[in-house]
């Protein structure tokens, strides 16, 4: 009940600051921008594009959170009720969750004319956005600052998408497979783009359960030490 209470407060809280009219914008550039490109070019292309933006919004969108929430002082009085780290994790990961996949089912549904494997394309959007939101949210526990977070950010993006060179094909380098990304792209390029082997599949469910276990450790452990401890000084 406590998870279900805040995750429709975050739900408010980012339709209040205006998240989702922001996102939408975005999402009907990108859908405008699909149109655009031959039917048989769309499916590889939305494969990038969901991968990089959808599916991975809430890694930017989580530290925006935080901040809004550092910054009114929420934080202070939201760790005195009887709600534990781990549920308010949970809700931020749901609540951004649910941007992340409703936004890449409407950009497929009106953009890809082709078969799509919409249980794998499901499965690979909320893993990578779970994954890649627990990221944002152990990032922004350290940072102090809009343009920290701002240099943090972009630097961890490029290091990021570097295996969508692999994507591409400019190159098959199995040391992509060491990023949390590649599992990503796997699964969401290949539920556009005719499917994925059973040996990709099993290695990406492997990945994300590595990454999420780490992405999760990481954000409880550094939430903990850089905000709830600091709160309490206070």
């Amino acid at each position: 009940m406590r998870i279900l209470t805040a995750f429709k407060q975050d739900l408010k809280f980012q339709f209040r600051h205006k998240f989702y009219h922001a996102y939408l914008i975005v999402s009907i550039i990108y859908i405008a921008l699909l149109l655009s490109l031959p039917g048989d070019l769309r499916p590889f292309i939305a494969g990038i594009i969901i991968f990089s933006d959808p599916a991975m919004v809430g890694f930017f969108f989580i530290s925006a959170i935080i901040l809004l929430e550092k910054g009114d002082r929420i934080l202070e009085s939201l760790f005195i009720t009887p709600l534990k780290l781990e549920e308010y994790i949970i809700a931020k990961l749901t609540s951004l969750g649910v941007l992340s996949l409703v936004t890449s089912l409407i950009i497929v549904l009106i953009t890809i004319e082709t078969r799509v494997n919409y249980l794998l394309l499901i499965i690979g959007v909320i893993l990578t956005a779970a994954t890649f939101t627990l990221f944002g949210l152990a990032i922004t526990a350290w940072i102090k600052t809009v343009n920290q977070f701002l240099i943090v950010s972009t630097l961890f993006s490029m290091i990021a998408v570097l295996p969508v060179i692999g994507y591409l094909g400019l190159t098959d380098s199995w040391i992509f497979y060491l990023w949390p990304s590649q599992p990503a792209l796997l699964m969401i390029g290949g539920a556009l783009n005719g499917g994925i082997s059973s040996y990709h599949l099993i290695y990406s469910l492997i990945a994300f359960g590595i990454w999420l276990y780490l992405g999760l450790n990481w954000s409880r452990s550094w939430f903990y030490k850089y905000i709830i401890l600091k709160i309490g000084d206070k």
